[in-house]
């Protein structure tokens, strides 16, 4: 590895249990997911849903109680952040951490928050984060001489687990202010609004309105993501944060990073023959891409940027479909990998 502040490596995890946000989304008898799912307390979540003020507290915020695990301990970790075409788009990752002290994985446990930072030396503390999320699921094993720890983690298990509710909107509500109050209840849960998308595009879908009013009967996360998907928009959580946008942007969201030449790691893919084929099945439209880009690991950019390419012969404004980042702090990865979709004038 090159002795450059550039390209020495750098990461570190925080776990722990963000109690202010647990106690508040769960049942007070709920003591894991299977209790959750038998008793969902609906009136007293419809009671805090009504008067309760968004609070501070929420899954983005590391909580008090965590144990910190950083270099030079062995990670692998690959996360996986997709914006497509489904109803449900969630970041997760799977995360192997070896040879931890015995007090540390006895600390973990399914539920508990996890924040995942990596970057290069170049970036001192503030390393970008590359995952915040709950931990889904958490096994030890030996492995030669080895201890591994694995751990699963997607960015919503807690909210999307958490209870229902059932609401009557008026006669007359518009896709914008239904959009706007499960997003709310989604914030009281612990998942913040990270940006609402207002440009042309965004604002004539959310001006639809609902003339028999409208009904949800489930989790505000999934209720969200359903009358988004019916309506040309979606919704997903990244980074720990709702995002809410056009299924199809036209150069309008907020955020653009500039990829030029220099940049790439590899050969750029190019699939742009596959745009015009039909569509049969998820993993078809996975395939439904212009650029596939590798680059070095950046935290920095989320799925809710677009990526403008200044590299000759690929020159455009595209928008990202997925992003995956590979960590293997001794090994050959530590790259991030975007694949785009150009964006239609």
């Amino acid at each position: 590895m090159a002795n450059n502040d550039r390209f020495i490596r750098k990461w570190e995890v925080k776990i722990g249990r963000n109690d202010s946000v647990r106690k508040d989304v769960l049942p007070s008898n709920a003591k894991n997911y299977a209790d959750r799912k038998r008793d969902k307390d609906t009136a007293t979540y419809i009671d805090r849903y009504k008067t309760q003020t968004i609070s501070s507290d929420n899954l983005t915020t590391v909580p008090g109680n965590v144990i910190t695990i950083k270099d030079p301990i062995q990670i692998v970790a690959q996360i996986v952040d997709p914006k497509d075409e489904k109803k449900t788009n969630y970041t997760k990752t799977m995360i192997q951490l070896y040879n931890l002290k015995e007090d540390h994985w006895k600390f973990i446990r399914t539920g508990d928050s996890i924040f995942l930072r990596g970057g290069f030396e170049q970036d001192g503390d503030d390393l970008p984060h590359v995952f915040i999320g709950q931990i889904t699921k958490v096994r030890h094993y030996p492995e030669y001489q080895n201890t591994v720890t694995y751990i699963e983690a997607n960015s919503c298990e807690l909210v999307r687990q958490g209870a229902k509710i059932s609401k009557s909107y008026p006669k007359g509500s518009t896709l914008k202010s239904i959009v706007e109050d499960l997003s709310k209840a989604i914030a009281q849960s612990g998942i913040p609004v990270g940006e609402i998308n207002q440009q042309p595009i965004a604002a004539e879908l959310l001006a639809k309105a609902y003339p028999s009013g409208y009904l949800v009967q489930e989790s505000p996360l999934t209720a969200l993501e359903k009358i988004c998907d019916h309506n040309g928009m979606r919704a997903y959580v990244s980074q720990g944060r709702l995002y809410i946008e056009p299924k199809k942007p036209r150069g309008e969201l907020t955020n653009v990073v500039v990829i030029g030449a220099g940049q790439f790691k590899g050969k750029i893919e190019n699939e742009k023959d596959k745009r015009g084929e039909e569509q049969s099945s998820d993993d078809d439209f996975k395939d439904n891409y212009d650029l596939k880009v590798n680059i070095l690991l950046n935290g920095n950019i989320t799925v809710n940027y677009m990526v403008r390419i200044t590299a000759p012969g690929y020159e455009g404004l595209y928008t990202i479909k997925e992003i995956v980042h590979a960590m293997d702090y001794e090994g050959d990865k530590w790259d991030t990998t975007l694949t785009l979709l150009e964006v239609e004038n």
